[in-house]
Parts: structure tokens; sequence; C-alpha cells
């Protein structure tokens, strides 16, 4: 069942628009077509990122070199964790890659939840995933290649039986699922990852 609004927020917009690779006009513009309701919020955040922040070569406080510290401390325990490796894709970026590559909810949950055989995903479907979520196809490789999980915000439902992963199937089974045919089906499997 569809959330009663699910179009994106004023914040999931602006994030996604502030981690392009671009901030340049054709970027905003893209975004002011698709997001016109955000207009004022996306020219205030393309102004802001447009300013040159004064550099200052005045030696860093110890307080604030402690701040630095403690931040970096904590990025690097979130690289160097081994656990989900989806866990710094948000919302915004599975809709975009869903969007980008033109496929079902459902089969973005597949790859989510690790369900998806990583060899039977054709090149230029990773290779989309990898483009939209500022990843790398390798990147992808590996994460789809670690043991199918269950998406941990499933799990706070109550059931009558426990909840279980289910088996990992190839991309083509998930087209199946999906109910995509013909051109469509075969344009998405004509090159094999």
């Amino acid at each position: 069942m569809t959330p009663p609004d699910s179009r994106p927020t004023a914040d999931d917009v602006l994030s996604a628009f502030a981690v392009e690779a671009d901030h340049n006009h054709p970027t905003l513009e893209r975004y002011l077509r698709k997001y016109p309701q955000y207009a004022p919020e996306l020219v205030d955040l393309s102004q802001a990122l447009a300013c040159d922040l004064p550099v200052s070569t005045a030696p860093l406080s110890g307080e604030d070199q402690s701040l630095i510290d403690a931040a970096w401390e904590r990025h690097i325990g979130r690289v160097a964790d081994p656990g989900d490796p989806f866990a710094s894709l948000t919302l915004v970026h599975w809709r975009a890659a869903a969007s980008y590559l033109n496929l079902p909810r459902q089969i973005m949950v597949a790859f989510r939840e690790r369900r998806v055989i990583v060899t039977s995903v054709p090149g230029p479907i990773l290779a989309g995933l990898a483009a939209t979520m500022n990843t790398t196809v390798d990147w992808w490789r590996d994460a789809l290649a670690r043991p199918p999980m269950l998406v941990p915000a499933f799990r706070r439902y109550k059931a009558d039986v426990r909840p279980a992963v289910d088996p990992r199937v190839t991309f083509e089974r998930l087209l199946t699922d999906a109910q995509i045919t013909g051109e469509r089906r075969a344009s998405l499997l004509a090159e094999e990852g």
C-alpha cells in the first residue's frame, strides 16, 4: 500500500540537490522543473552552495581540532563498518535510481534486501545504480554478493510467524515477478552482467 503522500519532502529534494556533482544552472533548472513547489528553497540552496567561503589561515583552536577529530573518527567508523553497505543510502537515493532506471519499487526492494543474484544483473543496470547513488559498479557487486537480509524497517510489524529472508533470484525472475514483459524486459536484459 502506498503512503498517503509519497511525494518527496523539501528536505529530501534539497538533500538530493546538495549531493549533485554539479550545482550549475542546468542542474538547478532540472530540479526546478521537477519540484516547482520547492523553487524558493532550491534557489536559496543553489546560491548558498555557489558562495565562496572565507578561508582562514589561522591555526585551529584545541576545541576546534577536538571537534574535527571526533567527527572524523565517527566518519571512519561508518566507512569501516562491515555492516549494511546500504545504510548510508537514503530513500531519495533509492527513488532516484528507480526513476532513472524505470524500475518498480519491488525490484528496488529486492536490491535493498540483496535478494538478486549479482551475476545475473546486467552491467547497464549496475552502472545506473552506481551513477544515481554516487557509488561504483564494483561497490554494487560487493554489496549484492553479501548474504540476503530482511530490511530492518519491516521487522517492527507483528506477525504470527518469524519473518524470513527470501532466497536469491535472478534479475530476470525479478522482472517476471514484477510483470515486466516485451520490449522493456528485453532491453533490460540485453547486456547481462
